[in-house]
């Protein structure tokens, strides 16, 4: 039995992709960070400070997560699966930084054919790849492999399986602001006093996206609760809050500094919204919940640009709201990119 079509506009979410990659660049054409892969996939434009800050957390707690996480096998074969990864580069980033990886780039056929386009061409991806070809319209390699998938079809995941995918090897998923648009079960209407999360929902209802998941786990406990349920033996999740105060000082006192921002304390509000969740079976990281996910993280609270873990679940009665700094985000969250 075929599982159901999830309830959204594929053209919508592509275009999230693009629209994503593109943020990425003008961060990186700004200064923000290096990637020196994005260009092929992301037109830049003149993007305001405080969406750039928000990729510099986005990419640096990816690559951090993922980096623990091959690191901490000394070598061995790990496997990487990018779901619904798009246009994202972090693939690329891994393979060159470690060579004990194989990645496998997953996401709706169409987008994967489009990556193959704007990838051809350029030979920044030949040079990290040299054995890279096409097969059946796609790029694969001995360890990089592009593969159509739709996270809402469970039978698709057999290609990763077909495509050489080890179930005896550590294997890292990385579901990057994807599962958000996946229908859980049961859907909860929550967050009805909450303007970040009502606004956020209303936005992407707009662009004919539904924001499920994100409507029925809210809080960290109860991302951590629904792993727990599916059997998954430890689970942990922080905000992007932690990600921030992670960088070294002099970073973050340097992304601030390249363009004129005074929001800084409603950077932490915008920063609590978003979180990343760990779940692992048959694994212990220790270098993992030792950096990240303790109580004794090893940030100077003291620093002027520590970001203290606000919970963006504010109603506007709160002497935290800022209704001014989220007007502002919700302004810049859709720009016109072309398809």
């Amino acid at each position: 039995m075929t599982s159901p079509v999830i309830d959204v506009d594929r053209k919508e979410v592509k275009r999230t992709g693009k629209l994503t990659v593109s943020r990425k660049r003008a961060a990186v054409d700004q200064g923000y960070y290096e990637d020196e892969f994005v260009h092929p996939f992301g037109i830049t434009y003149n993007q305001t400070p405080l969406m750039s800050l928000t990729y510099v957390v986005r990419v640096f707690s990816a690559r951090m997560l993922s980096d623990l996480f091959i690191e901490s096998f000394n070598g061995q074969p790990v496997q990487f699966v990018n779901l619904g990864g798009g246009l994202d580069t972090l693939c690329f980033y891994l393979l060159k930084k470690h060579p004990n990886v194989t990645c496998y780039d997953t996401d709706l056929e169409s987008q994967m054919k489009l990556k193959c386009e704007l990838m051809s061409d350029h030979k920044i991806f030949t040079d990290l790849i040299p054995d890279l070809r096409l097969e059946d319209g796609l790029y694969t390699s001995r360890r990089y492999k592009m593969l159509p998938l739709d996270l809402s079809r469970t039978e698709d995941f057999q290609r990763l399986l077909d495509a050489g995918l080890s179930k005896d090897l550590p294997t890292l998923f990385v579901a990057e602001c994807v599962f958000m648009y996946i229908d859980p079960d049961v859907l909860n209407e929550v967050g009805k006093d909450c303007y970040y999360s009502k606004t956020l929902v209303q936005r992407y209802k707009e662009h004919s996206l539904k924001l499920s998941s994100f409507q029925r786990y809210r809080t960290l406990e109860d991302n951590i609760q629904r792993y727990k349920d599916l059997g998954w033996e430890r689970v942990s999740a922080t905000r992007n809050t932690t990600f921030w105060n992670l960088l070294p000082e002099s970073e973050r006192k340097r992304v601030l500094s390249i363009k004129p921002f005074n929001e800084f304390e409603g950077l932490g509000l915008h920063y609590g919204y978003g979180m990343w969740c760990v779940a692992s079976n048959n694994c212990d990281h220790p270098a993992m919940y030792r950096s990240i996910f303790t109580d004794t993280l090893d940030t100077n609270i003291e620093s002027e640009v520590y970001l203290k873990d606000i919970d963006y679940y504010l109603k506007t009665t709160s002497p935290s709201f800022n209704k001014e700094f989220y007007d502002k985000f919700f302004s810049e969250l859709w720009v016109n990119v072309v398809n």
